[in-house]
């Protein structure tokens, strides 16, 4: 087909060039081009920056020893996946399909409890507008606070019916949202592989911000490292000193 030859002569390029860095933004499919160039020794020195749809079981699966994989393996996903509601979305998943829930899926699940939530908001006929006034009474700190799921949703559709202003925790985090329908609250996660154990490794949200504080990241979650007193934070050479940051650093990047 043409769309995999173009793909071939694309890998072709990649693997005569060498990169030590390379960024692969894509899906499934980007498992089968990481293995390409494992086949061609095109891994050794390289760090392989990759987004969350390339997460999937092809690339889960694809490294019997940690010497298979590139130096650096750096894979971030929107979420952290972790907290009491991911944890009971993912035991009910786990339950009903038998494997662990496929990328953006708490997402999915997340936006099916919050139209209900704003559907049960609204007095007179369901329009688009309608639903996004529904959306706008999710607060940091609301009247009722519910979690996503079935064991608070006659409360939280309760809650909205009476008009209360509603604080409401999801499976992909906390639910606030911006007059343009985006989220006003974030956390990037970070991941790697388990070779040993040929399955992915959570270290945690390396970046987050909310809507009131600025954007914060997590030294140890973005190495993939246990908590440590400095913070886990990088030297970085520079005019022959060493610069140390401590603690978790702010959006500014700077140093204190």
């Amino acid at each position: 087909a043409r769309d995999q030859d173009d793909v071939s002569s694309v890998m072709d390029r990649v693997v005569a060039f060498m990169p030590h860095v390379l960024l692969m933004v894509g899906y499934e499919e980007g498992a089968d081009m990481i293995q390409r160039l494992i086949d061609n020794r095109t891994t050794f020195g390289l760090s392989l920056l990759l987004t969350d749809g390339i997460r999937s079981d092809p690339l889960r699966l694809m490294f019997d020893e940690a010497s298979q994989k590139p130096d650096i393996l750096f894979g971030v996903l929107s979420g952290s996946r972790d907290g009491e509601v991911y944890e009971s979305f993912e035991s009910r998943y786990l339950s009903e399909f038998g494997g662990e829930p496929p990328i953006w899926s708490e997402q999915s699940y997340d936006t099916v409890y919050i139209l209900a939530y704003a559907l049960a908001a609204i007095d007179g006929d369901v329009t688009g507008q309608a639903i996004k006034n529904g959306l706008e009474v999710f607060t940091e700190e609301g009247d009722t606070e519910v979690n996503v799921g079935t064991e608070h949703f006659v409360l939280a559709c309760a809650a909205m019916a009476d008009g209360d202003s509603v604080s409401v925790i999801g499976a992909s985090g906390r639910l606030l949202f911006n007059e343009n329908g985006g989220r006003k609250t974030a956390h990037i996660g970070r991941w790697e592989i388990d070779a040993e154990e040929s399955d992915f490794a959570d270290c945690g949200v390396a970046s987050a911000y909310t809507s009131s504080t600025e954007a914060t990241r997590d030294w140890c979650a973005a190495r993939c490292l246990e908590d440590s007193e400095d913070g886990c934070i990088p030297k970085v050479m520079g005019g022959g000193d060493s610069q140390e940051s401590s603690g978790t650093s702010d959006d500014t990047g700077s140093s204190q």
